[in-house]
């Protein structure tokens, strides 16, 4: 659908439409909205991944300790 509207946008530039500018902000947010989905949840993927490992790590060294 992205590339499909990219396409959009190219031949409407083209032809000199007047709707170039609507679409290409509606293009505009929609990678704003897809960046900050991505900066949110990078970080909670990334924070969960070690605390997983942390917690492996604890236990077997409770195990050893035992």
């Amino acid at each position: 659908m992205f590339i499909y509207k990219i396409l959009v946008i190219v031949q409407l530039k083209l032809n000199n439409n007047e709707q170039f500018v609507g679409i290409s902000l509606n293009i505009t947010l929609e990678l704003i909205l897809l960046a900050l989905a991505i900066s949110i949840i990078i970080p909670i993927i990334a924070s969960a991944i070690p605390l997983r490992k942390g917690l492996r790590v604890t236990a077997s060294e409770d195990l050893r300790s035992e």
